[in-house]
């Protein structure tokens, strides 16, 4: 099922355990596609093995329903296979897609989507839109037994640049623009001509989702604080790039938070970051690549209490 903006669907399922699990940047791509193993060479087995080894490092193995924070492929068809091997784990997924997600990776996707990787999402949209117990959360809120959690990828918006790079004066919209196109979503995101043109986007969908819901999903981080980053990230030779991997969120929507928001999940920085900030917990759990993960050896399905 695929919840657009504002859409809203609810389940009452008293069966399951009420604690949720939480994970992303699964970066399939990485995992099972090779120059020699096309989608359809892919096994499940291969990839049930995968998750099987991940859920053995986590800390509880029972719980049923699972948020995905984006960055499941880059390739549709993988992402769908995915996402019905994790039904073997859970008996609920919802998910939201990251910058990965809606890559133009070669010509042929030129050719499919029109150069345009919203198409591309548009497609992942109708392939979701039949399957069971999978939400596909593009700004629409699902509600499980009580617990109600709004999702969209969200977006940079250039805040962090301004804030801690621009004493000089030196940054405009055109000038991030222009290193922008240089970076990885410059070129793969197609269809999208400013850097922040997404986020305003994004706005209206974070400003409702914020007002409704208990646990709110994106795949970028919703803070601009140096603090909030992994040290390491702001060394000189990565600091340029850390405009690209977070907004002005909880301080921008401070007046539309709603005081039952007590989760934001994130993804996009494969660091784990865990932190409170304004009565919020900010947590990201990313997979990340076969180095970071050790080949999943290193990862495991977080969760969050449910009171």
């Amino acid at each position: 099922m695929v919840l657009n903006f504002k859409e809203t669907y609810e389940i009452n399922d008293l069966t399951i355990p009420k604690n949720i699990d939480y994970i992303s940047d699964i970066h399939g791509d990485y995992y099972f596609i090779t120059h020699t193993i096309s989608i359809d060479d892919i096994k499940n087995n291969d990839i049930e093995n995968f998750f099987n080894l991940i859920r053995l490092n986590s800390f509880n193995q029972d719980n049923k329903i699972l948020i995905i924070s984006g960055d499941i492929s880059e390739n549709n068809e993988l992402t769908i296979k995915i996402l019905n091997v994790l039904k073997k784990f859970y008996k609920y997924i919802v998910f939201i897609i990251g910058n990965h997600d809606i890559f133009i990776t070669n010509r042929i996707e030129e050719d499919d989507y029109e150069n345009n990787s919203l198409l591309k999402f548009e497609e992942l949209k109708r392939k979701c839109k039949d399957l069971e117990n999978i939400y596909l959360l593009d700004g629409g809120i699902i509600t499980i037994n009580g617990v109600s959690i709004g999702g969209t990828m969200g977006w940079y918006d250039g805040s962090y640049i301004y804030k801690y790079k621009n004493q000089y004066y030196q940054y405009n919209d055109k000038r991030i623009n222009k290193d922008w196109l240089t970076y990885i979503d410059g070129r793969k995101i197609r269809g999208i001509k400013m850097f922040n043109e997404y986020f305003e986007y994004e706005l209206e969908k974070l400003k409702y989702l914020v007002s409704n819901s208990n646990i709110v999903t994106t795949h970028f981080m919703p803070t601009n604080n140096q603090k909030h980053f992994n040290p390491m990230y702001l060394q000189k030779i990565y600091e340029s790039m850390n405009q690209y991997f977070c907004f002005n969120g909880i301080d921008k929507l401070e007046d539309e938070i709603n005081e039952k928001l007590k989760h934001w999940i994130y993804g996009h920085s494969h660091d784990g970051i865990d932190y409170e900030y304004k009565n919020i917990r900010v947590v990201n759990n990313c997979i990340g690549s076969w180095v970071e993960s050790n080949m999943g050896k290193n990862s495991k399905f977080k969760e969050i209490i449910i009171d």
